[in-house]
């Protein structure tokens, strides 16, 4: 009688091939929509706002000298989520669309003169993506020592 589970003599196990699923960019899928309320018209108005706040940070808020990191991701296909990061040792700005679409703005600061100022222009009403405090590990200085030491230096900059 014939062992139904052993395989016959002089075969190879079959070896299925990997798949691997590319993502994209997220912010590139959300298409725009009829509505005065679609995805796309509120994911630029977020995506503008965010420019516009670090704009302001970079111009009136941090001293002269401070070493910084920025890296634009929109069109950097490492990361199919993230669209645009600034960290420096008073602040981290950081922003990304999700898997469904949404636009996010995550945010952290430690010991900023300006924190309150910039709360205040983070305000999203609460319908039109999400701006989140988000605490780095295992806090900011360090984390961004950690950015310093392991990021490209191209990316690594000074006011």
């Amino acid at each position: 009688m014939t062992e139904l589970n052993k395989r016959p003599e002089n075969t190879k196990p079959t070896t299925v091939p990997q798949r691997t699923i590319k993502l994209g960019k997220q912010w590139k899928k959300v298409s725009a929509g009829p509505h005065p309320n679609d995805s796309k018209g509120v994911n630029d108005t977020i995506m503008n706002k965010y420019y516009r706040i670090l704009q302001l940070i970079k111009e009136q808020y941090l001293k002269l000298g401070t070493i910084y990191f920025e890296r634009d991701y929109k069109d950097d296909g490492s990361d199919p989520f993230a669209l645009h990061s600034f960290i420096c040792d008073k602040l981290s700005f950081y922003l990304e669309c999700d898997l469904l679409g949404v636009m996010q703005i995550y945010y952290d600061f430690n010991d900023f003169a300006f924190e309150a100022e910039v709360r205040k222009l983070l305000s999203i009403p609460i319908n039109t993506g999400k701006c989140l405090h988000k605490p780095k590990q295992p806090n900011l200085p360090a984390f961004f020592q950690g950015v310093q030491n392991h990021q490209d230096k191209q990316y690594i900059k000074t006011l």
